[in-house]
């Protein structure tokens, strides 16, 4: 919500949209469009105090509390919206 209160009146905030592409419906990312550009936000769900490390086009590291794991890039979602 705090997000919605800093984005300026000239801004448009669409919350993951359905979109129909070739008869089939998908979720996009959240897009904001504004006076100078189209940004599509990927949000991560992760604890606080969490590293992220892009290692790869593919997959990134997390650490988490001292433990290292492997996720998929949120590049690939991006890449489709």
């Amino acid at each position: 919500m705090r997000l919605l209160q800093r984005i300026p009146d000239t801004y448009f905030l669409v919350y993951k949209p359905i979109v129909e592409l070739r008869k089939a419906s998908m979720e996009a990312e959240t897009i904001l469009i504004g006076p100078f550009g189209i940004e599509i936000i990927y949000e991560l769900n992760l604890l606080r105090g969490t590293k992220i490390y892009p290692m790869h086009e593919k997959s990134w590291y997390k650490e988490q509390e001292g433990a290292y794991s492997k996720i998929l890039s949120p590049m690939i979602a991006l890449k489709q919206s």
